[in-house]
């Protein structure tokens, strides 16, 4: 799943199991990673979530130059 598919930051659940670890995509089913250590979940998923608000910035800032030749 690229960056460009997530659709909100991953999700980290604590279980009695595990952690369960879920990617949201509009495009395709969610993504569920289930029994991971709560500690290794956690660093996974702050990496995405890093990741992704950083593509989307770089997103935001090419559109926001776009915008600004127009006025």
């Amino acid at each position: 799943m690229s960056l460009q598919e997530l659709t909100a930051p991953p999700v980290v659940q604590k279980g009695v199991l595990g952690t369960m670890l879920t990617l949201s995509s509009g495009e395709n089913d969610d993504i569920i990673l289930k029994g991971a250590s709560h500690f290794d979940a956690r660093t996974f998923s702050d990496g995405v979530k890093d990741a992704w608000i950083s593509f989307n910035l770089a997103a935001f800032e090419k559109e926001a130059v776009r915008f600004e030749r127009i006025t």
